[in-house]
């Protein structure tokens, strides 16, 4: 199964409050529909999806994958797909190395 992590939910919840303010809710409602989506499918995609190349490991447990602006980050365990963070695409380096340490 795909679980979210806290931080996660946290950029969800800020990516609707942005989008409702910056445009309309109902906008911003369909383009965080349209983002947990696209992370639910993971549980048959995950694979498919390149290694994330900030958190590189023999194993390429670390993934990403693009959504309009934004990178989903997420790890491969053998029993399920974590979605760790949402990164803007304007965020810094930093902030994507910073999800080796999210926990659920």
């Amino acid at each position: 199964p795909v679980v979210y992590s806290a931080n996660a939910y946290q950029f969800i919840e800020a990516i609707y409050q942005y989008g409702a303010e910056t445009f309309l809710p109902a906008i911003a409602e369909k383009f965080v529909s349209e983002i947990i989506e696209k992370m639910d499918a993971l549980c048959d995609t995950y694979m498919q999806h390149a290694e994330c190349r900030f958190l590189p490991t023999k194993s390429k447990k670390y993934r990403m994958f693009p959504f309009a602006s934004y990178l989903i980050i997420y790890r491969i365990t053998d029993e399920q797909v974590v979605v760790l963070t949402i990164v803007h695409g304007s965020r810094s380096i930093a902030t994507i190395k910073a999800a080796r340490k999210i926990k659920l």
